[in-house]
């Protein structure tokens, strides 16, 4: 045994593993030994940079941009002694292509043995990899043996984990399949620029059942030695191309993209020899190929490439299918009024069938036919756009990445009851109401790491005079076309009108509008949802129905104006008298319900008959000088086991009743001989 093999010369392994969501959080760490430095909080603006940190950063965030897994290093501790540890970031994918997260793997192993190493990699790997929900196999295409699967490889062949590592490529993919493999390895590893490959696999399963899968195939570093050859991640993400139509059944579906950009994408199916493309480049040259329509037919759409340029397309073609490398050209093309277009292509991705035959190619174009006029089309743009920034009834603002405005139009200024050059240099943030400050702050950081377009509805800002203005934002990340540097332009539009007119009209919804006590509707909703919670709990719960004696008399005698007066003025009585937990609703006319939710009737009749004497205290008056006073009978029901919305509602109702036939002016408690207060 060697002397870095003996126990004593072996330094304590470390290990830390962190799952990172798409908005940069950590939902989770799990780490083993000590040494390790706390995990980077990405989402603090706050935390200090060191090289470590940065390089942690940009992994993960290379891993987000990319969806290729991401290997690196990192160095830790003094100069005399420094330990490196391996750095990787695994992209985490849903069976629908959907990106879900990065798993962050820092590993470091002291002197510990090869043989000690390469095992508890393989351990580590495990921990990783099962964290995904498709199937993930590590295939070394030039040994062609398989390095590494995770357990949902294991359930979707009916082999065991221990079968796998280390299995030939033959048993799982076949002698044609591992052909395959190598040839694609080949020309990725040859292109060198991290493409993903798209290919439909037939993988044989225990039982001899060949199953085929869409997969995405990755060039990784996954080897524990600096100059080890990569080897290749195969994903088994869903079933296979269908025949007849080329689109993947049950699982992700490359069109999809067409329907979601609204740029010139356009995509070749090679299985129905159709073309495909998105709507805006459906406008330019015709909707036979836009998501839903039949798709162009390849030579009715090479007939409109320039004479002899067509060639070049197919050449350039046939030369990416052959190499594996994409391409960028330019062509002319016709469009549907007949002038020659200039566009420029550059390939986007290339999707195989379980043969290694193309079944789609993808690829973006840009209208490129104004460029000799591109000066003059510039400052006729530039022109335009101050008009709109300047005219536009809509707040915009342009910021830089830190939030800083750069550029306020007069509508915003307005909106904000400020000036134009008083906004400019400031953080917009710094006008917002406190609860929302910190939310816009890291508004930028958050489109720099997670996404181009944020939208942050009703937003509360206060003007210098104290008013408060509500405001709607949408913020998109930009860049200049001259030097790519990125800014940020922020659309603001004043909602506090409609928020005022939504909330009055949710409240008249809800509420008498004219007593501002819940309306009928509520009541019996609330009023039922207790019950229930009494019943099932156990608990007590009581409700009482109130009615204001001869209310009739009053409208007669003293006009509908004073009897509004004086309903609204009993609502307000009894919210003095209840708890805030208690709801007073109005039941219809002068007759009044409250909920007492958690009351036994001594609590409710407590409550009621301070309300009643508070209302026979109460003098009205009219607009004549003419003053009265008048009286309420209130009855409460309590809740039993067999109480439900009705029996309560009709149990209340008959003390009310019977506190009205014994003269009014009372609180009863219904039961079978009424008691009287």
């Amino acid at each position: 045994m060697s002397t870095s093999d003996t126990p004593a010369a072996r330094t304590e392994s470390h290990r830390f593993v962190a799952y990172v969501s798409p908005e940069r959080r950590i939902l989770w760490t799990e780490s083993t030994g000590a040494g390790l430095p706390p995990p980077v909080d990405f989402t603090d603006p706050d935390a200090p940079s060191t090289p470590q940190v940065e390089t942690v950063r940009n992994l993960v965030d290379a891993a987000f941009s990319t969806r290729v897994p991401q290997c690196g290093s990192i160095s830790f501790g003094e100069n005399g002694d420094r330990q490196t540890y391996s750095l990787k970031a695994f992209p985490d994918f849903s069976p629908n292509g959907q990106l879900k997260g990065v798993i962050q793997v820092v590993e470091g192993r002291g002197n510990a043995s090869r043989t000690t190493i390469i095992s508890a990699r393989n351990r580590e790997i495990h921990s990783v990899l099962d964290l995904t929900l498709c199937g993930i196999i590590l295939y070394d295409p030039v040994a062609g043996r398989i390095q590494n699967v995770n357990r949902r490889v294991a359930q979707q062949t009916g082999y065991s984990l221990k079968e796998l590592e280390g299995m030939g490529g033959e048993t799982l993919f076949g002698e044609k399949g591992t052909r395959l493999l190598r040839s694609i390895y080949q020309r990725m590893t040859t292109a060198g620029d991290g493409m993903i490959w798209g290919q439909m696999l037939e993988v044989r399963s225990r039982s001899g059942v060949a199953e085929r899968y869409f997969s995405s195939l990755r060039i990784i570093a996954a080897a524990p030695e600096a100059d080890a050859p990569p080897v290749m991640l195969v994903s088994l993400d869903a079933a296979e191309l269908d025949a007849i139509t080329g689109s993947v059944r049950d699982g992700p579906n490359p069109r999809f993209v067409l329907e979601a950009m609204q740029d010139g994408l356009w995509e070749y199916d090679a299985i129905n020899r159709t073309m495909h493309y998105s709507e805006t480049y459906g406008q330019i040259f015709g909707p036979d190929g836009v998501p839903g329509g039949p798709g162009k037919p390849v030579d009715e759409w090479l007939d409109e490439v320039y004479p002899g340029e067509s060639q070049n397309i197919l050449h350039n073609w046939r030369q990416l299918l052959k190499v594996g490398v994409r391409y960028r050209m330019n062509y002319r093309i016709r469009d549907r009024n007949g002038a020659w277009r200039w566009i420029i292509t550059t390939i986007h991705a290339i999707l195989n069938d379980s043969h290694g035959r193309p079944a789609r190619v993808l690829g973006f174009h840009m209208d490129i036919s104004d460029a000799m006029q591109a000066e003059a089309r510039l400052i006729d743009t530039e022109e335009r756009f101050r008009t709109v920034f300047d005219n536009a009834g809509m707040g915009i603002a342009v910021s830089d990445t830190e939030g800083r405005l750069e550029q306020v139009n007069p509508a915003l200024a307005i909106m904000l009851g400020r000036d134009q050059a008083e906004l400019r240099g400031m953080w917009l943030s710094r006008f917002a109401h406190e609860d929302y400050r910190q939310e816009m702050r890291d508004s930028p950081y958050r489109l720099l790491r997670g996404g181009r377009r944020e939208s942050m509805p009703e937003r509360l800002f206060i003007r210098p005079d104290g008013r408060e203005v509500w405001i709607t934002l949408t913020a998109t990340l930009s860049r200049h076309i001259s030097d790519g540097a990125r800014y940020v332009i922020v659309m603001a539009e004043d909602v506090t009108a409609s928020r005022a007119n939504r909330v009055k009209l949710q409240y008249e919804a809800t509420h008498d509008v004219m007593t501002g006590a819940w309306n009928r509707w509520v009541l019996l909703e609330r009023l039922d949802q207790h019950i229930h919670l009494a019943v099932r709990h156990r608990q007590p719960m009581t409700f009482c129905m109130c009615d204001l004696d001869n209310f009739k008399l009053v409208n007669n005698t003293y006009g509908h104006q004073a009897g509004d007066g004086v309903l609204s003025r009993f609502v307000e009585i009894l919210s003095e008298a209840v708890r805030e937990t208690d709801i007073v609703g109005r039941y219809g006319g002068e007759e009044f319900g409250i909920v007492f939710p958690a009351t036994d009737k001594n609590g409710a009749l407590h409550s009621l008959t301070r309300a009643a004497d508070m209302l026979r205290q109460e003098q009205f008056s009219t607009g004549d000088g003419r003053r009265f006073t008048v009286t309420a009978t209130f009855g409460i029901a309590g809740v039993s086991d067999g109480s439900d919305l009705r029996s309560v509602v009709a149990s209340a109702d008959e003390a009310l009743y019977a506190g009205k036939q014994a003269g009014r002016d009372r609180v009863v408690l219904a039961n079978d001989e009424y008691a009287w207060f």
